[in-house]
């Protein structure tokens, strides 16, 4: 449920932020990992804001919603579907899937949130 994510404070930690590309065969052409890279925070109404820290710092706001295992932010105008796996209470990954065009035809960016609730 949306409870989940904002309860308490609302804010998550992210413990790892991965990207990685894939080929269109799925062979993994470079992959980045990220340790303490910023926190997300959820609030009651729908609404947050994110710290993205790796090296340099982003951040913004959002609005969200939470539909069975998928999360939908809306940063910018710009719609973006996370999907959603459940650890325990205290822990959540969300994985966003984006194709793109490579030489050799299409592949994917995969960014990986492994997050913690602070």
């Amino acid at each position: 449920s949306d409870r989940t994510l904002w309860r308490g404070n609302g804010t998550w930690k992210i413990e790892t932020f991965s990207i990685q590309t894939f080929g269109e065969d799925g062979t993994v052409l470079s992959e980045e990992t990220n340790k303490d890279a910023g926190s997300f925070v959820f609030k009651r109404n729908g609404s947050g804001n994110y710290a993205i820290e790796i090296g340099i710092t982003e951040i913004g706001s959002f609005s969200y919603s939470v539909a069975e295992d998928y999360v939908t932010f809306v940063i910018n105008d710009e719609v973006n579907v996370f999907e959603r796996f459940e650890g325990d209470n205290d822990h959540m990954t969300l994985v966003y899937r984006l194709p793109v065009g490579l030489e050799s035809g299409t592949g994917a960016i995969v960014e990986t949130y492994a997050l913690v609730k602070d």
